[in-house]
């Protein structure tokens, strides 16, 4: 099965190239790449969602490579990408675009679960 990792993404509604030149990309449809999303919202007017949970993430597959170049193009302002993998400290994170409308973001905490005492 290999090493596995959940993975979202936002793009802001018209993402802004990197270039600071105010010219606003098309986001390419990656479910045409590969259907491997658990979720997806691509809809007028809102932030574009992708999520994806217990996924091969690295490069050398088509659509990771297809995401991760879409993704160098853009102003770090118009997108944030966060990928946790199965072991503690591998995580991933890029972009600003932390006020994102689906408050994508990673959140830590221990659990305790049954303390009887």
């Amino acid at each position: 099965m290999g090493y596995r990792s959940d993975v979202a993404f936002v793009i802001r509604e018209r993402p802004l190239a990197a270039s600071n030149n105010g010219v606003s990309l098309f986001v390419p449809d990656f479910l045409a790449i590969e259907d491997c999303f658990d979720k997806v919202i691509v809809e007028p007017g809102r932030d574009i969602l992708y999520t994806a949970s217990d996924v091969k993430w690295c490069s050398g597959y088509g659509v990771v490579d297809a995401v991760e170049e879409f993704l160098s193009l853009l102003d770090g302002d118009s997108y944030l990408f966060i990928r946790i993998g199965e072991e503690l400290e591998d995580m991933e994170s890029n972009g600003y675009y932390h006020d994102n409308e689906y408050d994508v973001g990673v959140v830590r905490y221990i659990n305790v679960e049954n303390d009887d005492q």
